[in-house]
């Protein structure tokens, strides 16, 4: 089993961006809804709450995943209201069955206080249903 390094950003102040920015380009499904762009925009929007997640290996990134936690204001609002999104599903090198189990894992221990999490995959990776499946996504 690989030894891989996770991270989650939930701040832009990362030396992480700019290495997020490149895999995004250079990735055949990486599109501006999984850029460093648009978590900043999500940043910018209030109740929005962005967060990547990155997997690298030897020091390369080999997944990401850009999700914003979104919620109504006020109290019980903002409790009864409070989802995640995902637009654009995961990137991973090779479809890694490995990648996707790590990604939708800490994804779950990220969102533990919101009601529900919709992934909006831009794109087909029917390779990974089962993880999807198995995780509750599908």
């Amino acid at each position: 089993m690989k030894k891989y390094e996770i991270k989650i950003i939930y701040d832009q102040n990362t030396k992480d961006f700019e290495d997020i920015e490149i895999f995004v380009k250079n990735h055949s499904n990486g599109n501006f809804f999984q850029s460093t762009k648009t978590f900043l925009l999500y940043d910018s929007i209030h109740n929005y709450k962005p967060f990547f997640i990155i997997v690298r290996y030897k020091k390369s990134i080999v997944a990401t995943l850009l999700a914003v936690q979104q919620h109504e204001t006020g109290v019980l609002k903002k409790y009864f209201s409070k989802r995640c999104i995902v637009t654009g599903g995961p990137l991973l090198i090779n479809n890694d069955n490995e990648l996707i189990s790590i990604i939708l894992n800490v994804l779950d221990e990220e969102n533990k206080n919101v009601i529900y999490t919709e992934i909006r995959n831009l794109f087909k990776i029917d390779l990974l249903d089962e993880y999807f499946i198995k995780s509750g996504y599908l």
